[in-house]
């Protein structure tokens, strides 16, 4: 239910279809995670490097003062006008208690958005919140999102990159190293070795296939979020879809956004190859995909460091702690898929 395969269902991926066949590239199935845009894709796109996934969110002349609403792959979008003329888009979700700003006006000379339900008024040139009873100023923000304008429509968009890495050891330990919260940080650079805990942990099996685990993890001074974002927590969103692909999600509280999705197959004996796509809001320049592309290469090297150090043959373990759910889940599903 989480992560699932699909097939063309818009006229626009029909068009990007039919464009890519033009230049020799093939077209797969994607991956799809609800709740984020549909820009997973299937592996061995490396070619889709060089586009930019930017979906039409709506015509130039139906966007004003007053907030309008559109729905992309699962996602609430809102849209406005402000006061220079350009248009702005944001998660169409109230940052305090999720409530939707559709067929509200702009305040303050156009500049700012107001929820409909508490009156939290945000700054729409950052999104931070101006005022609310109770709160500080610029305690929180709206989740703004990347947009510009061509042709007469309003588009909104992401930045994709795909590659694929070799690891000594075998597929499943990768896969069930992704589904592993707490290695993070023992692991890795960007980990939070002062405050490791995964805060509101709660894990869930949604199909036979699929499972998700989701909680909040403090960030710390040696995350690329320390740097681009001031949200003190993440949200992390863990999946998996039998057989072979899992999915990592990461949300701040000011709306960036970086999706995971990683299929692995075994090569050899003591070898697989794990194909990836990593998706964001930010950063999204051309430009900028190296440095991304190095920053995911560096974690994944980091996880091979240490699983090739591991024995494949104690990866059941002796005993499970309570944030081992996802991982405990998805062997059991793999148990019950090969009867």
């Amino acid at each position: 239910m989480l992560i699932r395969r699909s097939y063309l269902q818009s006229k626009l991926e029909t068009e990007l279809a039919l464009a890519l066949t033009d230049l020799g590239i093939k077209f797969t199935p994607y991956v799809r995670l609800p709740q984020r845009l549909r820009y997973a894709y299937d592996v061995g796109l490396d070619d889709l490097n060089a586009l930019i996934e930017y979906h039409p969110a709506a015509r130039l002349a139906d966007i004003s003062a007053v907030v309008s609403k559109a729905r992309i792959a699962d996602v609430d979008i809102a849209l406005a006008r402000v006061a220079d003329g350009s248009v702005v888009a944001f998660l169409d979700a109230c940052p305090h208690r999720g409530a939707s700003f559709a067929k509200t006006r702009l305040l303050a000379n156009d500049t700012a958005a107001q929820c409909p339900y508490h009156g939290f008024t945000y700054n729409l040139r950052d999104g931070l919140l101006q005022s609310g009873l109770g709160c500080s100023e610029g305690c929180g923000r709206l989740a703004m999102l990347p947009v510009f304008v061509d042709d007469g429509l309003v588009w909104h968009g992401y930045r994709t990159i795909t590659g694929e890495t070799r690891i000594a050891c075998t597929a499943e330990q990768v896969l069930d190293n992704i589904c592993d919260n707490i290695h993070l940080p023992m692991v890795h650079t960007f980990g939070n070795r002062e405050d490791p805990v995964p805060h509101e942990y709660i894990a869930l099996r949604s199909s036979p296939h699929d499972g998700v685990a989701t909680f909040r993890y403090c960030t710390s001074s040696t995350s690329a979020f320390a740097f681009l974002s001031k949200s003190k927590y993440l949200a992390v969103l863990n999946e998996y879809r039998l057989p072979f692909t899992v999915g990592t999600t990461v949300t701040t509280e000011d709306g960036l956004v970086k999706v995971i999705c990683a299929h692995a197959r075994d090569v050899g004996p003591r070898e697989c190859a794990v194909f990836w796509s990593l998706t964001r809001n930010f950063m999204t320049s051309p430009l900028l995909d190296p440095v991304v592309d190095g920053i995911m290469r560096m974690t994944l090297a980091e996880d091979a460091a240490i699983l090739v150090k591991c024995d494949p043959r104690h990866a059941r373990g002796k005993f499970h702690s309570r944030y081992d759910a996802l991982q405990v889940m998805r062997r059991h599903a793999m148990r019950n898929l090969g009867r």
